[in-house]
């Protein structure tokens, strides 16, 4: 009789752990070991994000998984109304036409598709490319999102890069704990306000606006056109005053979308979440392209100044972020993560915490982020370094050094007014990397898997006529995603 393995003898708890860090770092080869180690490493393959680029990639990838896999996942990414093939007009009709018809056949396959994944518990809907903004794409939406509510009625986190719907689909996700949007849509204020305090359990929301194509901005329920659609500011003080209380709030704001900056980061929309919000706040994101004003940041330090403030964990980022916001840090504070620049050199920073640390007791954690156009140049990549400068990296590594020799565990990252795990696509050009881009599964590995879960349960099963391609010889960069 074959002796048990001892890695057999540890607790399933703990297997567990080990598979997720083995196949977040997409080492797939583990599903070979075995078929012990298969069948417990399988479901947390697929619970893994996944990310569709297109909607064929996620028709196609449903075709190549087995109806047992499909029931694990819990997380998908979807970039709307994205296709990899778009109709070519006939003669006697116009393209805007022929667009339209392929749109409204579309819906039903999506739906179709969507309708094979029952246990999904997030949903990140991205934005269409712009000139796909017609009135086809605003009906599109208005007949997908009340069907994806009603489809996912506890759905638990909602992510949407789209302002060209109105809200009440809400409504219906009632144990919905996160939204993520852009601060905008085209409900009126008193119907968002409603909408908002029916989600009784909403912990966490998330703005980062104005959209893109809202070019000027006066702050507070003002209504912005754009082809015959009218948005309405969702989130405003009289919002923050009525919801329920938040444990964590976060703002992205970048001045290059829009003409007047501080739409969400100013100084009524951070005293309403002082007053409404002070005491049940857990987590605090400020991520800007640009130098908030006095009163933002006056307001900001109040908050943190709060007597029963609770906030654990902050990041803060903007160009010109100076010392004296780090002043005011609440005594609760247990992670804490800033950026640098000439005008905040590392070594600022660290000198500021290491003096503030008696009055920091719980404070843990520490990460100070460089400009991301650093990269370009190599620091700290893996091309030239760029060693001397205020923010090089012999700077950056005695502040760390620094802020290690009082107890705190320091590193150092990339800084961008884009600092959500979910935004944007992958790039090449010096983008920073994703923050949590090993999460999502590569495509292909899913369906080299599939096709060896299905030998294993099915061995009878049909395969597609092309054999897929050896677990072992994927290497699945740090954004991956079906494409």
């Amino acid at each position: 009789m074959a002796q048990k393995s001892l890695f057999f003898s540890l607790p399933v708890e703990l297997r567990l752990l080990v598979y997720k860090e083995v196949l977040m770092a997409n080492h797939l080869q583990i599903l070979r070991t075995c078929r012990d180690i298969f069948n417990e490493a399988l479901p947390v393959l697929f619970k893994r994000p996944l990310k569709f680029r297109t909607h064929d990639d996620l028709y196609n990838w449903i075709q190549m998984v087995g109806p047992d896999s499909l029931e694990l996942v819990t997380s998908v990414s979807l970039n709307l109304l994205s296709f990899r093939y778009m109709p070519v007009a006939r003669p006697c009709r116009t393209p805007l036409h022929s667009v339209g018809m392929f749109y409204g056949n579309d819906l039903p396959c999506l739906q179709r598709a969507l309708e094979q994944l029952p246990n999904v518990q997030r949903f990140i809907i991205y934005k269409t490319l712009p000139f796909l903004g017609t009135r086809f794409t605003y009906d599109y939406y208005l007949s997908f999102f009340p069907w994806l509510a009603d489809r996912y009625p506890e759905l638990r986190c909602l992510t949407l890069f789209i302002n060209w719907i109105p809200l009440d689909f809400l409504l219906q996700m009632r144990f919905l704990r996160s939204l993520r949007f852009t601060g905008f849509s085209t409900s009126p204020p008193t119907a968002t306000l409603i909408i908002f305090q029916s989600l009784k359990y909403l912990e966490e929301l998330e703005v980062f606006g104005p959209p893109p194509d809202i070019h000027t901005v006066t702050a507070f329920s003002t209504s912005y056109n754009n082809p015959g659609i009218n948005y309405e500011q969702a989130v405003t003080p009289k919002l923050l005053l009525g919801v329920r209380p938040l444990k964590a709030f976060t703002i992205c704001e970048i001045r290059a979308l829009c003409k007047t900056p501080g739409v969400f980061f100013c100084e009524e929309i951070i005293s309403a979440l002082a007053q409404a919000h002070g005491s049940s706040l857990r987590s605090l994101k400020i991520s800007l392209d640009f130098l908030p004003s006095v009163g933002s940041r006056a307001a900001l330090t109040k908050l943190f100044s709060l007597a029963n403030s609770s906030i654990r964990h902050v990041e803060l980022g903007w160009p010109g972020l100076d010392v004296l916001t780090l002043d005011t840090l609440p005594p609760s504070l247990r992670s804490l993560q800033v950026s640098c620049d000439t005008h905040f050199p590392p070594d600022d920073a660290a000198q500021k915490l290491v003096a503030q640390k008696p009055v920091l007791p719980k404070l843990a954690d520490v990460v100070l982020r460089t400009d991301w156009r650093t990269r370009q140049a190599g620091w700290p990549g893996r091309d030239i370094p760029v060693l001397g400068g205020p923010c090089g990296k012999n700077s950056m590594s005695a502040a760390i050094a620094r802020l290690r020799s009082v107890g705190l565990d320091a590193t150092s990252g990339w800084w961008h007014p884009i600092m959500f795990d979910d935004l944007g696509d992958d790039h090449d050009d010096g983008r920073p990397p994703q923050k949590s881009g090993r999460e999502l599964q590569d495509v292909k590995s899913a369906q080299a898997v599939n096709h060896l879960y299905l030998a294993q349960k099915r061995p009878t099963a049909s395969f597609p006529k092309q054999a897929p391609e050896d677990l072992g010889s994927r290497h699945v960069n740090d954004d991956v995603s079906f494409s």
